[in-house]
This record gives structure tokens, sequence and C-alpha cells, in this order.
């Protein structure tokens, strides 16, 4: 089965609602493809919906004294996420991955890690003073659509999801 990628313009507007938990969005929102298809291939559509930040944790290290001392911030326990959708679909994430990637411009992935002892930063403390580090996870959402070709050559109406996935990681400091 051959799968083609398209990008959409269009927005979600109203259209969704809200069922049993989950957002279930009516397939006659979203726009389709248009013509003739060779029977046996789908495709994914997705569209841009936000950008985010979903925190991990925050760690501390502060400068017991005497002097100056240089001392690293690190990941003090491994902390994850990883891509989910909101409404069970009969597509994968890593559709959706592949979508997002060849067709709106972002670099996304299925998961995403913070691993233990990962030093964050090192930092320069007179006694007494602290940095904190936070940190976690930059998330992108999009609306994505599978749609299908009958054996006929006539696009069916596909399912619709929406997805967030992890596209990189992010950290602050303060030093106290």
């Amino acid at each position: 089965m051959r799968t083609n990628v398209k990008k959409t313009l269009g927005t979600l507007g109203t259209a969704a609602l809200l069922t049993g938990g989950a957002l279930a969005f009516p397939t006659s929102a979203f726009a389709g493809p248009i013509g003739e298809c060779d029977p046996g291939t789908s495709q994914i559509t997705t569209s841009y919906q936000s950008s985010n930040q979903e925190p991990a944790g925050s760690d501390r290290t502060t400068n017991p004294g005497p002097g100056v001392q240089t001392l690293d911030v690190s990941v003090s326990s491994t902390k994850s996420t990883a891509a989910t959708t909101s409404a069970e679909v009969g597509f994968s994430v890593e559709a959706i991955a592949a979508s997002v990637n060849a067709t709106l411009g972002y670099s996304v992935t299925t998961s995403q890690a913070w691993e233990s002892g990962t030093v964050l930063k090192s930092q320069e403390l007179q006694p007494g003073q602290s940095v904190i580090a936070e940190y976690g996870f930059e998330t992108l959402t999009v609306m994505a659509t599978q749609q299908n070709c009958d054996s006929t050559g006539t696009w069916q109406n596909g399912e619709s999801t929406l997805a967030t996935l992890p596209q990189g990681v992010y950290k602050t400091f303060t030093v106290e």
C-alpha cells in the first residue's frame, strides 16, 4: 500500500465535538484529496494547531562554600515523553510524524527523553548561591486526517485526530 502525504492549510474552527472523553472530528469538516486515486493508496494530511512546552523537571545545585566553585546542575532522574493522539484511529503516530516532517517543515519524533545524569549547565557560584534548572519538552500539536482510496478509485472520508508530538527539549536557569 502506498501512502501519499499532503499539506493542508485548513483550520479546525468549531467542527470539533466532545464525545466520550475524547475529541472526535466529523470527516466532512476537512478538505480531502480531490480527484481520482490509485486503489489501495492512503493519504495523511496534517495541519498545525499549536506549539507548547511540557515541563519535565527542576533540579538545584548549591555551593556550600567556602569559596567560589564551578558546579554542574544535572538531571536527577530520567524523564520522557511520547507522541499521543486524542482518539483511536487506524493510522500510527509514526505515520503522523512522517507527514509533519515531510509537509510542515518541523522535525518531530515519536518519543524524547532527558537521561539521568545529563549535565544541564556548569555554573560558577559564590558560597551559598544556587543554580536552578527547569527543563522539559517542546511539543507540536497537529490535526491529522487519513483518507483511503477504495477499489473504484474514489477517495473515502477518513479518520481524524489531534496528535501531540515531541519536537525537542528546552532548559532555563535561575541563579539565586
